[in-house]
């Protein structure tokens, strides 16, 4: 189970890059965020136990030692007098009866699955200490029980269980094929509480209800053996956990034994022949003498620390790289011979990284060997640069340094969770509650319950987790939750919102957040106070959500096939979506259900009642399902939507009544609308947090093994996108009347848009399905990345404007659909016919259209122009001025007379636009009216302005092609047929970088110049005018940082343009990416004056006129604005809000619809 402790802090990322991902037209996208997978590989050191007691094959469960209390397995056995309710011992008494143990005794000890033979009284006994009790530890037929219970899995928790599917390990070993005989079997366990815990009386003590090999069906001979040959022993059960983390990971890996008899360097694990050998180094473990724990985390400090270290070189981020040991025992340290020891490290030491709670008056401890390498920086500041990323609270050494975590197998210690005890408070992991306040730690001795508690504390002092297993699945599960810690980071992807378009008393920000590794959500809201400085957390709605009871909750998914929305409940799923569930049924629980009695329908009831937030069955133990840090998931690339009053501003003569509706919003309750990975449209107040509904789109639903909403449940789970995409939202004329209309997709994580009517958020319950209007997918739409749009056209109909984004595997084409905005119904698709498939697959010619920009020309509402940028760096421009929607074409196949069209039925379908070695278009075109040209042969002399790139695919990371900003002047298809950057038509702009000095930090500014300094203005238009003046067609500006691209949309503010630029790290010991923060002429390409603090020194004035832009040392995500106050943005690590200071007046043509 992942802890809670650490669970939402930030750790290094790039542990566990697991492979997973699709085919698309930009490339391979990703399952998780691109950033994420480019800092520094941490070193991760496994310490496996190999003592003599690992090679046992019997650990008792706690409820068995509970219920059975007859002291150590092969000494003194005690007869329990009186037992309580739950078969526990309330009065023992040893018995002089005696029974001796077989001559074969050591034999079936240490070969479980083995039938026990009956005890001797005759025989020389092998331990001539051991006696057992009379007639009543004897089955009927004379077979010692405590043998018999050992073939149960509820008693001994390494014993075969029917209801699970053994797999072998990790690498290329195949199913086992030992023989077997009759001499083999197990006793099943009846959980007849089905709580997953054993009860006395659970597990059959007679001989004759073993199930015998022979008789088993050939699936179960089959899994029976996986199981002796792969899990029967404590070691074997070690080395399933560690090759099962090892096989999924792209960290930098090796191991040790606490005896030292098996080593491998820590190596590259995206090497697969390094891999490979660690694996067969992890399987070849033996096990044998005592357990050396102290010496051998020591010999694991001293190998981090010394000549043959395994953090790397300054050049390739040794200074930033972070090191972890896992150290994992079944047992009570000793046999630490001739070991001289660190002396009382936690109790003498000055370090500024000791805690009180960390102290002890005990030396040589685990403790003190733990935290003698955390505090230790192991290399001086001229080898390598203290750089390790720190946490407050948590990790705050930011020397190379090692931080232990311990992992206990099947052996429990004094202290406990959530002690009250006066100085031994704990928290829910039986960790210190205080850590600044004296905690008092047992005294550790030798082969005693109060060295698992040094085991404890070793993990406490060396800023790790201590995880208990207690029994196989817990100890892979304990060791996966080791590598989550580790991977764990938590930042923002998406853009903010504010409640307010200007600066109010009661202005709010608000922001999402998502953690790596555990992949919980959090949607935050923050005040603002004066001069935009960030005040109080008001709050979480993670915490929200974790409080709510799960059966309130308002949930709602889509039947395709009814054509409408029915409640998230059991016995109103789709077919489609019981399918779903029923495939994680029928891989992985159907033998336990079946073993407790229950079937499909009870696993389809409690998986639902997990995804609508019931936490009870979350855990590690076989039947349970993902835990969960948060109900809510993470939210990385959907920004979140602040909807109060009217969504639109549209003029009051578009439909009747437009300014009465208006009014009649304005007391409607404020909203957020965010998508989540845990496959559901949120839609929170704004102004407490709690939340209305959810919504769960259809297209989330699948039956692929690893994907669907049964892969949420999965305990197995590793990242996927699912409702990732933003919404829009907006006002619409339907049925005669005004809404207000959501529209959302599913970014990365599906193939369709939903349409939800959010007029009175309020009433939207799960018995109003009629609030969700459709939910459509089209054979040729992708990933729906782009936004949809709501246009009222010429010809009187409102409708939604759709790009088809990214993968579309019908034909690899850019497309645009025209849907109807009440039923969502295709109306009409404007195919550019540009792109293709390779083999049925959308490689590298597939194309795939970006989010699109509604352009009204004249100033009556209507849609007369669509433009859209697709990824082959394609901008085109779609006429839909006529009334007549036959004329609706892409403005190629128009034959212009003197700016006006005379003819819509050209077959040309050709871009206005193709950028500099087609590089892709990924974000909207902020697209305004040309303010110096009114020549109407260059009809419509619109100007577009877009960058290029993207950040969504394998290998963007490391691309360093040239992208691109661009402002580009439409004139028409007389004059934009497939002009390109590469003529004398554009103007080059180029910028300069300087520095300033903020707090200490250097921070690098820019500014534009023209290329050639005649062009600083120059005269739009296709031709030279009669005195020979050149004209041009727009300008252009390369980015000049290598790798540096637009992934975000720009925000248009009066004459010039906001943005944000990408920068992947190639610097180790950065995070993921930079960037800079930018603002630019529209027009002419220059700088845009004061309107930024551009030079970072609190202020907005003449010293920031000459500037541009700004550097950001964190990944940026969108911007936002907050009228003429204020500029809002997210950074990985931060939300930032600044003054803003227009000095032009906004044009009154321009909406705040087609702003943001």
């Amino acid at each position: 189970m992942i802890t809670k402790r650490l669970s939402n802090k930030i750790y290094s990322v790039g542990l566990l890059m697991i492979s997973s991902y699709i085919y698309a037209a930009p490339g391979v996208i990703k399952d998780r965020p691109l950033f994420l997978g480019f800092s520094v590989q941490p070193n991760i050191y496994f310490v496996m136990d190999d003592s003599g007691s690992m090679a046992w094959d019997v650990t008792k469960t706690k409820e068995a030692e509970d219920a059975h209390p007859k002291g150590t397995y092969y000494f003194s056995y005690e007869y329990c007098k009186k037992t309580d309710k739950q078969g526990r011992c309330k009065e023992s008494a040893f018995l002089t009866d005696k029974y001796y143990l077989h001559d074969d005794y050591e034999e079936y000890l240490f070969n479980s699955g083995h039938l026990p033979s009956k005890i001797s009284t005759t025989k020389t006994p092998l331990y001539p200490s051991t006696f057992y009790s009379s007639t009543e530890e004897l089955d009927s037929q004379g077979y010692l029980i405590d043998d018999i219970l050992q073939m149960c899995a509820g008693y001994n928790s390494t014993a075969y269980d029917s209801s699970i599917e053994y797999t072998p390990w990790a690498g290329s070993y195949s199913q086992s094929s030992v023989s077997l005989n009759s001499d083999y079997g197990y006793v099943p366990w009846n959980d007849l509480d089905h709580d997953g815990l054993y009860d006395k009386g659970e597990c059959s003590t007679e001989y004759s209800d073993i199930v015998q090999y022979t008789s088993m069906s050939t699936t179960e001979k089959q899994n029976f053996r996986n199981w002796y040959t792969y899990y029967r022993t404590r070691k074997n059960v070690a080395k399933k956990a560690v090759g099962e983390v090892i096989e999924n990971s792209e960290a930098r890996m090796g191991m040790n034994t606490i005896w030292n008899r098996v080593r491998y360097s820590v190596s590259d694990m995206r090497v697969e022949s390094n891999k490979t050998s660690l694996l067969s180094s992890v399987y070849s473990v033996g096990s044998s003498s005592g357990t050396p724990l102290r010496s051998a985390l020591e010999e694991a400090g001293e190998y981090f620390k010394g000549g043959n270290s395994p953090i790397q070189a300054q050049d390739k981020g040794g200074s930033c790289q972070q090191n972890y040991t896992i150290l994992m025992t079944d047992g009570y340290w000793n046999s630490d011979t001739d070991w001289t020891g660190p002396g009382d490290i936690d109790g003498l030491s000055t370090n500024e990284y000791v805690r009180a709670s960390d102290r002890d008056s005990y030396s040589n401890t685990l403790a003190d060997v733990a935290l003698k390498y955390y505090a230790t920086d192991f290399f001086e500041d001229n080898v390598l640069a203290d750089e390790v990323p720190t946490i407050e609270g948590v990790d705050e050494n930011p020397g190379q340094h090692m931080v232990t975590f311990t992992v206990a197998f099947g052996v429990n210690g004094q202290i406990v969770p959530n002690s009250s005890v006066s100085g031994q408070e704990t928290d829910e992991d039986g960790m210190p509650l205080y850590p600044d306040k004296s905690f008092s730690w047992p005294k550790p001795e030798s082969n005693k319950s109060s060295t698992i508690d040094d085991i404890r504390h070793a993990a406490w002092n060396g800023h790790g987790l201590y995880l208990n297993a207690n029994n196989p699945q817990s100890l892979i599960e304990s060791l996966e939750a080791s590598i989550d810690e580790i991977e764990s980071r938590t930042g923002t992807a998406s853009a903010l919102a504010f409640n307010s378009t200007s600066y109010r008393t009661d202005s709010k920000f608000y922001y999402a957040q998502f953690t790596s590794g555990s992949w919980g959500g959090e949607l935050i809201a923050q005040q603002l106070t004066g001069d935009l400085q960030v005040g109080d957390v008001e709050w979480k709605a993670s915490e929200k959500l974790d409080a709510k009871q799960p059966d309130q909750r308002n949930i709602l998914t889509y039947d395709v096939d009814a054509g409408n929305a029915v409640a998230f409940r059991k016995n109103s799923l789709p077919s489609a979506h019981l399918s779903d569930l029923k495939t994680l049924y029928n891989s992985d629980y159907i033998s336990f259900y079946q073993n407790a009695g229950k079937g499909e329908n009870d696993f389809i009831s409690d998986a639902v009642d997990y995804l609508r937030g019931e936490r009870s069955r979350e855990g590690a133990s076989e039947g349970a399902f993902r835990d969960r840090s948060t109900v809510l998931g993470d939210i990385i690339n959907s920004a979140p939507v602040y909807v109060s009053g009217a969504a639109s501003s549209w003029p009051d003569y578009i439909e009747p009544g437009y300014i009465s509706y208006m009014r009649s919003l304005f007391s409607r309750t404020p909203m957020l609308y965010v998508g989540s990975n845990d496959g559901m449209l949120h839609a929170f107040n704004a102004s407490n947090g709690e939340e209305q509904f959810a919504f769960i789109p259809a297209g989330v639903v699948s039956t692929e093994a690893d994907r669907g909403l049964h892969y949420l449940v999965d305990k197995s789970y590793n990242h996927r996108y699912y409702v990732d995409g933003t919404v829009e939202v907006a006002d619409a004329y339907i049925g005669g009347a005004w809404k207000t209309l959501l529209l959302g997709g599913l970014g990365a994580g599906g193939k369709s848009i939903f349409a939800i009517d959010v007029t009175d958020p309020e009433t939207i319950t799960e018995s109003t399905s009629n609030k969700v209007l459709w939910e459509v997918s089209l054979d040729s739409l992708g990933l729906t990345y782009p936004q949809a749009k709501v246009a009222k056209m010429n010809d009187g109909s409102w409708v939604v404007l759709l790009a088809n984004g990214y993968h579309n595997l019908l034909d690899g084409k850019a497309k645009i659909f025209m849907l109807d905005i009440a039923t969502g119904a295709l109306l009409k698709t404007f195919d550019t016919g540009v792109g293709a498939l390779s083999s049925g697959q959308c490689l590298d010619a597939c194309n795939g259209m970006s989010s699109i920009t509604v352009r009204d020309l004249d100033g009556n509402g209507t849609g007369d122009f669509i433009y859209a940028g697709d990824l082959k760096g394609n901008v085109w421009a779609i006429n839909t001025f006529s009334t007549n929607p036959s004329e609706w074409v892409f403005d190629s196949q128009i034959t212009y007379d003197n700016g006006t069209p005379k003819s819509y039925s050209g077959s040309q379908i050709t871009p206005v636009f193709i950028t500099e070695g087609q590089r892709p278009i990924t974000t909207e075109l902020v697209v305004v009216d040309n303010p110096v040209v009114f020549d109407v042969k260059t009809w419509p002399n619109q100007l577009l302005f877009f960058g290029t790139g993207q950040f969504l695919a394998e290998g963007d990371h490391d691309s360093a092609d040239a992208e691109y900003v661009y402002t580009v002047m439409h004139a028409n298809s007389k004059y934009n047929l497939s002009i390109s950057s590469d003529s004398n038509l554009f103007a080059e702009r180029v910028i300069k970088v300087s520095s300033v000095l903020v707090d200490g930090e250097t921070i690098a500014t820019r500014s534009i110049e023209p290329a050639n300094s005649s062009e600083a203005t120059f005269l739009y238009g296709y031709e030279s005018d009669e005195s020979g003046i050149s004209r041009k067609m727009g300008w252009y500006l390369a980015l000049p940082a290598s790798g540096e691209r637009i992934i975000h949309n720009p925000l248009r503010a009066s004459d010039y343009v906001i943005f944000n630029s990408l920068i992947p790290e190639v610097d180790p010991c950065t995070f993921g990416a930079s960037g800079f923060t930018m603002a630019i002429s529209l027009l002419y390409g220059s700088n845009p004056g004061p309107i930024l603090d551009f030079n970072r020194d609190g202020e907005i004035n003449e010293e920031d006129s000459t500037l541009a832009g700004y550097q950001l040392k964190s990944p940026p995500a969108g911007l936002t604005r907050l009228g003429n106050d204020g500029i809002g943005q997210s950074t990985f690590e931060k939300p930032i809000i600044e003054l803003f200071s227009p000095h032009t007046n906004e044009p009154n043509k321009i909406s705040w619809e087609e702003l943001k």
